[in-house]
């Protein structure tokens, strides 16, 4: 053998010794991750999921959430009387009702607005994409003889048909099929290989992935991934790229066939335009896309049990005629809170009141603390630390969010560098501990889903020479400080705020109470507005 063949032969094993190396520590590494009490939390997802969709089902669609609501569908029979008019709500998180107790998602808000005769089943997932509604449609759904389908307000989000995996990280139990149109024009669904959760797991991790994985999914196969030692997925490079809309074009035409009723109300105007030539009994933009990003129908990523109710009129004024009146919605009139010169020396209760009603509490902005209410954390950092809400110029105290400051050494000025500009932002007392920062006319808060404030251009919030807050691109900004948390305004989402009960003009006001006295401090005012959809 010459010295150049045995030199290219000596890099050639070198380079293939070393590529296996790094992904069988990258396995290793993967796996480390996952202990005991990971195991079994897996091994709970897939016995449950098997138990009611059977295996096939459930390795197409990944994973189901937890099926004890008493609308779930699989609380129904499949078979029901001729007089019942059932319908079938299919969607993801929004559908299924995250954030929210039980009752207050909106597909049961929408079966107590059209009453008995009615059955309004939920199919709704969280995490779901239209391929696994698609699925369990396909597989299950269409068995239950279903009168109508409804579709949204959340479905069909492109991000979750470009990979097999919804998770950004490389979670098991996250791993569903996709659908695309093939070289003979027809749909065909692509899965990954495997009878259970850690076989197609090992599959999608796998030294040497199937084609449909190299080609679909829009995350890095994992011998590429394995250079970065991130939890976090790289883009693919071999990824084909796909027409979603002709994908749902298709899937919505096959459930058209089976149910001729099927009604959508979407987020997305631009999507709405899209499906405008399919026969759908009813299709619409969400005329209150805006409201419902605020307070009070905005709870962390999902909507607030007036939100849920306030989609469940929407569906109901389509549903059946005689409901079709005016829907009443939440207006804040974003007033200026006055100052109070109040201490208090031990808050024992702290709560939001609209119209003298106790509905508000304080959510931190923590995608891992869906179900929780965070007002007894909120009032013992309260004790010791000052409150700063962010707000933009043109919005409501109510629709900021704000984080903890301490006390000692306390400076009552952020300061603003954008452009090379340094400008200083006065904080404005509510009480004493409790104060606002209004931003300049060109920012606002965007709480809902991104939690972030919106500028055009770069910039940097400081407090004492420290970044509280900078632009992570051109246009918002993110914490940079893990240790930070941050809280926003929300209504109770074990509570419905019916909009029929209250008055038609009021005052939102923060109660505080210590050991010696109450005192209510006026947020904003708000009036309920009566529209009529077309």
């Amino acid at each position: 053998m010459s010295k150049i063949k045995f030199t290219f032969f000596f890099l050639f094993t070198l380079l293939g010794t070393l590529t296996i190396a790094l992904y069988i520590n990258f396995r290793i590494w993967e796996d480390s991750e996952k202990n005991d009490s990971y195991s079994r939390e897996i091994l709970e997802v897939e016995q449950e999921g098997v138990n009611v969709l059977g295996s096939e089902l459930f390795g197409y669609v990944g994973w189901l959430a937890k099926t004890d609501r008493p609308n779930h569908f699989t609380s129904f029979s499949k078979t029901k009387t001729k007089e019942t008019i059932r319908i079938g709500a299919f969607g993801d998180s929004y559908t299924y009702g995250d954030e929210v107790a039980y009752k207050l998602d909106f597909p049961y808000l929408l079966q107590k607005l059209l009453g008995s005769e009615y059955e309004v089943l939920n199919f709704g997932n969280s995490g779901w994409g239209f391929s696994q509604t698609y699925s369990l449609w396909e597989k299950l759904g269409k068995d239950y003889q279903l009168d109508m389908i409804l579709l949204g307000p959340g479905s069909f989000q492109l991000m979750r048909e470009q990979n097999f995996s919804t998770s950004w990280k490389r979670e098991p139990y996250w791993l569903h099929s996709l659908y695309i149109i093939n070289e003979k024009d027809q749909l065909q669904r692509l899965d990954i290989d495997g009878e259970t959760i850690q076989e197609r797991y090992e599959s999608y991790n796998s030294f040497v992935p199937s084609m449909n994985l190299i080609q679909y999914d829009m995350f890095a196969p994992a011998l590429m991934h394995s250079l970065t030692h991130s939890h976090d997925s790289i883009s693919n490079p071999f990824l084909k790229q796909r027409n979603m809309m002709d994908v749902f074009n298709r899937q919505v035409q096959n459930m058209l066939k089976e149910t001729k009723d099927i009604k959508l109300i979407h987020n997305d105007s631009k999507l709405i335009n899209k499906f405008k030539d399919l026969p759908f009994s009813h299709i619409s933009h969400n005329p209150f896309k805006e409201a419902l990003r605020s307070f009070p129908y905005a709870l962390n990523k999902h909507y607030s049990p007036a939100g849920n109710h306030l989609i469940a009129k929407m569906y109901a004024a389509k549903i059946k005629a005689t409901l079709n009146v005016p829907i009443k919605t939440f207006q804040l009139a974003r007033l200026e809170p006055q100052q109070h010169d109040i201490i208090f020396d031990k808050i024992l209760n702290i709560e939001i009141k609209i119209d003298n009603i106790p509905i508000g509490s304080f959510k931190t902005l923590n995608p891992f603390s869906y179900y929780e209410d965070d007002t007894e954390l909120f009032k013992e950092s309260l004790v010791t630390s000052n409150f700063v809400i962010f707000k933009g110029a043109n919005q409501s105290l109510l629709d900021g969010f704000g984080a903890f400051f301490a006390k000692r050494g306390f400076q009552d000025e952020i300061t603003l560098e954008q452009n090379g500009k340094i400008n200083k932002l006065p904080l404005k007392k509510i009480i004493n501990g409790f104060y606002y920062i209004q931003l300049p006319s060109s920012f606002q808060t965007e709480v809902f889903i991104h939690n972030r404030i919106i500028s055009d251009k770069k910039f940097h919030l400081k407090y004492k020479d420290r970044n509280i807050l900078e632009s992570d691109d051109h246009y918002c900004s993110v914490p940079i400080n893990n240790q930070s948390q941050f809280y926003r305004f929300v209504t109770k989402s074990d509570k419905l705020l019916d909009l029929d009960q209250i008055k038609p003009n009021g005052e939102i006001t923060l109660v505080i109470s210590d050991e010696k006295r109450s005192e209510s401090i006026v947020l904003d005012k708000y009036s309920v507005n009566e529209t009529q959809l077309e």
